[in-house]
């Protein structure tokens, strides 16, 4: 009885964190459709190379994609996710929401070691878990690059923050390999940190230090051949490679405004301010004053090392000319650390009350973190509980429930044909999907329909030409979905 008793105090917090995590990061991942532009297209890569076999170079409708031209890391983390669970969202976005659980989990493990502080790992947690910026599309719950990206980016700063205590081979090689891994997962993204390592290095005064070390020259080494190495190896093996490279990840994307993702230099900021940091942004100024004035060395200087970090990444990604929301995710790990010291500064504080006088056991401490989480923990698992499609998304989403309810076998569509003429990404993926569970769904011509042909159509063009084409039988609608049957052809 002793035994059970010593183990639940000294594990139970832990279990009790790990069941908070669950609804986040884990909890009905496969109610939302596939997003149709960064979620779908590697989905996709990931089906044709199960089948075409492993590769350097990714494809698209069985030609090199040259369209996304992000390394292949992600895409094989997902063939072998696709190899275990099936061709389905669960399958697509599993690998995100377990590596946004081991970004927890790194956390942790560094409060612990550096820190000297369990609960402080477990607050910065928390924080994380619910920043609505990492808890959501494109980045924890869907089956994109950055999640991958910020676990990479996060456990090689980590590193350096290690290597100017003690400059060990084993800590340069892992953050090398790290380095590695992030280029191979969005190439020149991965290397957006190196600026601020070599700043804080300078700031630290050990940069005689490194530069005298052969370890260094070895792992640059290792980062130039294995990771920079991908890029001439690609366009040896797909031709064209670098050149939509320049134009869709050097230089156009820093350049020049690419997808109208054009934004002033304040935009992500804003993003965290109304929504992305939403619950914590007014207090990270708090948390740093705390950190830098706080009389505990570690505090101090991490939250130094962090703003190092975020300052120069965020200049960064806020100078180009191209600007996408989900750029930020790499910041969110530093800010729930930072914001984590200021709370375990509060935390402590109650901790040390002497409360005897009224109670057996000071349970302020605890009331503190129920009282700070309990509405942003509320308000993420009811976003994650019952995920909805944004209204003005649903237009362009029903087609990809219309196909996904055939598979369920709400709607018979096997034998259709599908009417489709934008960007095909994501119903590409729900054509293969039910492929895969031998339910045959075609595109085709509009305009080689025949009497008797079943077909679907969500495009307000489409429905014209239809109208203009066929007399037909409307058979089921849903949006601006239409799936019909034709009767004759108009003269």
């Amino acid at each position: 009885m002793d035994s059970i008793k010593n183990w639940l105090s000294k594990y139970f917090k832990f279990l009790i964190l790990v069941a908070l995590m669950y609804q986040p990061l884990f909890g009905h991942l496969d109610t939302l459709c596939i997003r149709i532009w960064d979620e779908a297209r590697p989905a996709n890569n990931a089906y044709e190379m199960m089948y075409s076999g492993w590769s350097i170079v990714t494809t698209f409708l069985g030609k090199p994609d040259l369209y996304s031209t992000k390394p292949p890391l992600f895409v094989w983390i997902q063939v072998l996710s696709i190899k275990l669970f099936g061709f389905n969202e669960i399958a697509i976005r599993l690998p995100t929401a377990i590596i946004a659980f081991f970004t927890c989990i790194l956390m942790l493990v560094f409060s612990q070691r550096y820190f000297k502080s369990t609960w402080l790992g477990i607050i910065a947690v928390m924080v994380l878990i619910t920043t609505k910026g990492y808890i959501g599309i494109h980045v924890a719950r869907t089956g994109d690059y950055d999640t991958l990206l910020t676990f990479l980016l996060f456990g090689s700063a980590l590193l350096l923050f290690g290597l100017t205590h003690h400059l060990k081979p084993k800590w340069l090689y892992g953050l090398a390999t790290l380095l590695i891994m992030a280029i191979w997962t969005k190439g020149v993204a991965g290397m957006l940190f190196l600026p601020s390592f070599f700043l804080y290095v300078l700031y630290k005064r050990q940069l005689k230090t490194f530069l005298t070390n052969k370890h260094i020259y070895i792992g640059a080494l290792l980062v130039i051949l294995f990771g920079l190495g991908y890029y001439p190896l690609r366009e040896w093996c797909s031709p064209g490679y670098l050149n939509a490279i320049w134009g869709n990840e050097l230089g156009g994307r820093f350049n020049s405004v690419i997808e109208g993702h054009q934004h002033p230099f304040t935009f992500y900021f804003s993003q965290l301010y109304y929504y992305h940091f939403s619950y914590w942004i007014l207090g990270l100024p708090i948390a740093i004053c705390f950190g830098l004035f706080s009389t505990n060395k570690r505090y101090k200087e991490f939250t130094i090392y962090a703003l190092f970090v975020t300052i120069g990444y965020f200049l960064i990604i806020s100078s180009a000319q191209t600007k996408v929301p989900w750029y930020n995710a790499p910041l969110f790990p530093f800010f729930s650390l930072v914001i984590a010291v200021m709370g375990m500064t509060v935390f402590d504080f109650l901790k040390g009350l002497n409360t005897k006088r009224y109670v057996s056991y000071n349970f302020l401490p605890y009331v503190f973190l129920v009282f700070l989480f309990f509405k942003p923990y509320s308000d993420i698992f009811q976003a994650t509980y019952i995920p909805e499609e944004p209204s003005w998304s649903k237009p362009g989403k029903e087609i990809a429930y219309f196909l996904r309810d055939g598979a369920k076998g709400y709607n018979d569509i096997d034998g259709n044909y599908l009417l489709h003429q934008s960007y095909p990404a994501m119903v590409l993926f729900y054509v293969r999907y039910l492929k895969e569970k031998d339910i045959q769904v075609k595109f085709a011509d509009p305009k080689i329909l025949k009497i008797g042909d079943t077909a679907i159509l969500s495009h307000k063009n489409i429905r014209q030409q239809i109208d203009s084409l066929y007399e037909y039988e409307a058979i089921k609608t849903r949006g601006d979905v239409l799936q019909f049957k034709v009767l004759g052809r108009k003269d």
